[in-house]
Order: structure tokens, then C-alpha cells, then sequence
């Protein structure tokens, strides 16, 4: 008679409990959250989003893409964007675009990018390390200007190495997207790129020729804030908090990203 009283009651929790789970759900607000992002988080940010709508189906996310100047304009613009995903240099972020975020939103996330050497799949240009591209057979890389942080990180490779010099003339400049260095490689513009570890893996047209040593180049971190403007603050914040879970960070590491150990 007790097991089945005790059963009864056990029942009866789990019955109230999915009882106020589900008018919890169902009187949650809808949330708009829009995010801009750097262009080498776009694949996991979009995976992770579509994981974090499955637990919070009252949340809708929409997204931007591109360097971390172009987030910072949008902002100054006065975008209505609620969080944003950037890219710094370490102890060189920029005073005037964190002027413009809730300080105490601020995240660093335990993820950095390593930058690669990249040239066409079916290449046969002798090139197996970043020296080989002083060879005459290469003759563009496609390369990001000192707008982009790839760009900045990719000169101070070349002049660590003390090749820059002999490469200059050769490379071809973007200082628009990121994707267009990927392009260049994909569609033989250039016979090199010198790009993220995350940009390789989203082609399968293109083969990772080397990794630039870390001491030849600054770091970056990738941070994550709420801007000043948000609606949303509380959400927002808690969105943050989902990229740098267990799962965010599995996502990450399966698009290239290696993690830092705090």
C-alpha cells in the first residue's frame, strides 16, 4: 500500500512539474535577437543558433556577417543589433566600439583560430610551407589588407619569416570579406592564400598547406557582448553564455576552431 501511495505521488510531481513547464512556455514572450558576427564564426554561430531555437522556441535569431570594422559601423549607424561576435587583437581592443557595449556583457570566448596557408586542391605548384612561396611558379596570394585582421596577421607572418619583402608584389589585397582570399585560391586567381584554419574547412576545393607557427604572428580573441541599445539584455546575455557551453565549444572545434584552456 506505501509503494503505491509513493508511486502515486511521484506521478503527481512529474504531472505538476510538465504542467508549469508547458505555461512557462507558453506564456514566454517572443524574443528578436539580432547578431552580427564575424565572418569566420558564420558556420558555428549558425549551427548553435539552430540548436539554442530547439530549447527556446520563443527566441528568433537573425544574423550579419563580416569584419570586425564592418560590425562596428553598423553599430555606430545605429543598426538596431543586440550582441555582437567580434575579433581583436589581445590587449588592443578598441576603446571606442566598447564604449558602445554593456561592459559587464563582455565574454571572452575560449576559442582561437589558427592562420594557414592554403592553396587549389588539384595544385601542383611545389609549395609546403610559407618559404615556397618565394618559388617564381607562385606568382599571386591572395591575401587580407591591414582593414582585416587576417590581413595584419598574415604581414606580420611574412615579416617574421623575412620573406614580406620578396612577396609584396605578388599578393592581391582584400579588405572587404574574408571570403573573397577563399575565392581567389578556389578559382585560380591566386596559386595561395593565407587565410583561417575555420575558412579552409568550409571548402572542399582547397587543401591546407601549412600552419603558421604562432610565435610569427599576434593573437586574436573572439569576444562576445551585448550592445548598449539592446531590448533584450537578459536573453541576449544568455544566448552568450550558450556559445561558451559544452556544446558551443564542440561546435566550434568541429569547424576548425581550437580551444583555449582557461
Amino acid at each position: 500500500m506505501k509503494k503505491q501511495r509513493a508511486l502515486v505521488l511521484i506521478i503527481s510531481i512529474a504531472i505538476i512539474n510538465l504542467v508549469f513547464l508547458s505555461c512557462n512556455l507558453q506564456q514566454a514572450k517572443p524574443v528578436a535577437l539580432l547578431i552580427s558576427a564575424a565572418t569566420s564564426y558564420q558556420e558555428v554561430l549558425t549551427e548553435i543558433g539552430k540548436i539554442y531555437k530547439q530549447e527556446n522556441p520563443h527566441v528568433t535569431l537573425s544574423y550579419n556577417f563580416g569584419p570586425s570594422l564592418f560590425i562596428k559601423e553598423q553599430i555606430l549607424k545605429r543598426i538596431p543589433i543586440d550582441l555582437i561576435i567580434f575579433a581583436s587583437k589581445v590587449g588592443k581592443n578598441d576603446p571606442e566600439l566598447l564604449n558602445l557595449l554593456i561592459p559587464e556583457t563582455l565574454q571572452t570566448m575560449p576559442i582561437k583560430n589558427p592562420l594557414v596557408l592554403i592553396a587549389d586542391g588539384d595544385s601542383t605548384i611545389p609549395i609546403f610551407n610559407f618559404q615556397d612561396l618565394v618559388n617564381e611558379k607562385v606568382k599571386k596570394i591572395a591575401m587580407g589588407n591591414e582593414k582585416l585582421l587576417v590581413g595584419m596577421q598574415a604581414k606580420e607572418t611574412l615579416i617574421s619569416l623575412g620573406i614580406y619583402d620578396r612577396l609584396k608584389n605578388k599578393a592581391i589585397f582584400t579588405g572587404e570579406d574574408i571570403r573573397q582570399i577563399l575565392k581567389a585560391v578556389e578559382t585560380n586567381e591566386a596559386d595561395a592564400g593565407i587565410t583561417y584554419l575555420t575558412e579552409a574547412k568550409v571548402s572542399d576545393k582547397v587543401k591546407i598547406v601549412a600552419i603558421a607557427p604562432e610565435n610569427t604572428h599576434f593573437q586574436i580573441i573572439y569576444n562576445a557582448a551585448v550592445v548598449k541599445r539592446c531590448q533584450n539584455v537578459p536573453e541576449a546575455q544568455k544566448f552568450i553564455q550558450f556559445l561558451s557551453s559544452e556544446t558551443g565549444k564542440e561546435i566550434a572545434k568541429k569547424y576548425g576552431f581550437t580551444l583555449i584552456n582557461k
